[in-house]
């Protein structure tokens, strides 16, 4: 496989077309490296590409020397043939496919460790979103619920530190002393100790343990702390358990699991066990499929074209059916975003009706408050994201118009789905296939991770020979490939405006 600067270098003149085209198009902006690696790979894909067989074209209709009609050779040409502004590669990832088909590798980083509220197999991260944050599973703070069985709470991380026990059922509070017993009541004290003083007077390090007084609390158990991994430590400490345990004399009033906090000392070694995180890979499978699209048209009617109105018959058609199989896809891609983003119509709405006493413009600064609600959905459905851009109605950049934040882009030529400017960090899109009064907002960057959806074309848009008949029909067609996969719907939010009547809550006096 050559490399991206060589596949480049190889279709300089066409990456130099394109750059030209897209520098016209976005107010004189370059293209980037990427756009120019997506151009040269797909390019290089179809360099080799045969071209189709003629199909069969029972079910065609071709331009006739009628269809030109009689008009005058001077007649003033209206015709349009300006492509659609495609956006699709503002709103998704693109990335060529090398073959037909192919995966999307990533992988979740998962917790393997069963600790306190944290269960095996828990998102850490991927490159979708984080997990949900457990501040305590690396830590030495445990809070498990452990059901009571044969007057028994098995303690499922140790060993634990002396004197860290504590539970609560219903009103009455259990707590251990340091020592090796379980009371129920309030402890009158409670200090942390780390060292102590041996016979010859010298201070010497210990396991750190909490020294606890019972006051008046009433014993209700005894609790074995663990084995912390040498032999040695002996006592009420660590007493040679290789599980800690709560063994009662008078159970707790209870058949519900009890809510155990505890600490275990993750610094004593050899650990009984430590919290895990381990990696699982998973991958999204990528499908080039086909669009395809053919002209026909007379000889005699290219003529007439050519000689009367100076109009390039086979040219025009070519533009036209090589626009349209590129807006079909674009129309595909806004559509898979709009279909697949969470829909929160009913939380993130906005009454446009001005309220009594405010102005349009003081009433729709409103409007960008719901959108900041819009936005911190989406960093709350995946811990690491803000949304970059917005797809809207065109009715709704009316009302965008007008607040603070927007900066409108030197659009005049509008030709389909188009970029309209900036709303503060968001880039704002108008597309005419979303329903009017509604926008989307989405994330899409230069990654995977960072993108609701990727384009992956396999092959450019090729054309098969020209073909002219015996009885003057002129034939051609063209051929895409590409892949179409939604990768995060977390990126999508969806909300809308509408137009209602204020209402004005009147309290009548006394």
């Amino acid at each position: 496989m050559k490399t991206t600067q060589t596949l480049v270098e190889k279709y300089t003149n066409r990456v130099k077309m394109a750059e030209a085209y897209f520098s016209k198009k976005n107010g004189g902006a370059s293209l980037d490296g990427d756009r120019k690696f997506v151009l040269a790979q797909v390019l290089e894909n179809t360099s080799a590409f045969l071209n189709e067989s003629l199909g069969s074209f029972d079910n065609t209709v071709a331009t006739q020397r009628s269809n030109l009609g009689l008009f005058k050779r001077f007649a003033l040409d209206i015709t349009t043939l300006a492509l659609p502004n495609l956006i699709a590669q503002d709103l998704v990832l693109v990335q060529p496919l090398t073959a037909i088909h192919g995966y999307v590798t990533y992988f979740d980083y998962v917790k393997s460790s069963n600790k306190g509220q944290s269960k095996i197999g828990d998102l850490i991260v991927n490159p979708f979103k984080n997990g949900t944050v457990d501040p305590d599973y690396t830590s030495g703070t445990v809070d498990e619920n452990i059901a009571l069985a044969d007057h028994k709470l098995n303690l499922k991380w140790c060993p634990v530190v002396p004197g860290s026990v504590s539970f609560e059922v219903g009103a009455d509070h259990y707590f251990d002393d340091g020592a090796g017993k379980i009371y129920k009541g309030a402890y009158a004290s409670r200090r942390y100790v780390g060292e102590k003083v041996g016979a010859d007077g010298r201070l010497e390090g210990e396991a750190g343990r909490y020294e606890v007084d019972p006051g008046s609390a009433v014993q209700v158990g005894t609790i074995e702390y663990g084995f912390a991994g040498s032999k040695e430590v002996a006592g009420a400490i660590y007493d040679g358990a290789k599980k800690a345990v709560i063994t009662f004399t008078t159970d707790p009033e209870t058949s519900n699991p009890i809510a155990v906090h505890y600490i275990y000392n993750n610094i004593a070694i050899v650990q009984d066990d430590i919290p895990q995180i381990t990696v699982v890979t998973k991958g999204i499978y990528l499908m080039a499929k086909a669009r395809r699209i053919g002209v026909t048209y007379s000889q005699i009617a290219a003529f007439q074209a050519k000689t009367e109105y100076g109009q390039n018959l086979a040219a025009n058609l070519e533009k036209v059916a090589i626009g349209t199989l590129k807006y079909e896809i674009d129309t595909e891609i806004v559509n898979l975003l709009v279909a697949n983003a969470n829909d929160y119509s009913d939380a993130f709405k906005f009454n446009i009706t001005p309220r009594t006493g405010v102005s349009l413009s003081q009433h729709l600064e409103g409007l960008e408050f719901v959108l900041e609600e819009a936005k911190a959905k989406v960093y709350e459905q995946t811990q690491k994201f803000q949304p970059n851009y917005m797809i809207v109605s065109r009715n709704v950049l009316n009302s965008i118009k007008l607040l603070k934040g927007w900066k409108g882009a030197n659009v005049s030529n509008v030709n389909g789905p188009y970029f309209a400017g900036n709303l503060d960090e968001l880039k704002v899109y108008v597309t005419p296939n979303i329903a009017a009064d509604k926008f989307v907002l989405g994330v899409n960057g230069n990654d995977y991770g960072t993108a609701a959806a990727v384009y992956a074309p396999y092959m450019a848009l090729v054309p098969s020979a020209l073909l002219g008949l015996p009885d003057g029909t002129n034939t051609q067609g063209w051929a895409t490939m590409y892949a179409l996969q939604m990768l995060n719907p977390l990126l999508l939010v969806a909300g809308r405006l509408y137009a209602a009547p204020q209402e004005i809550a009147i309290t009548a006096g006394e």
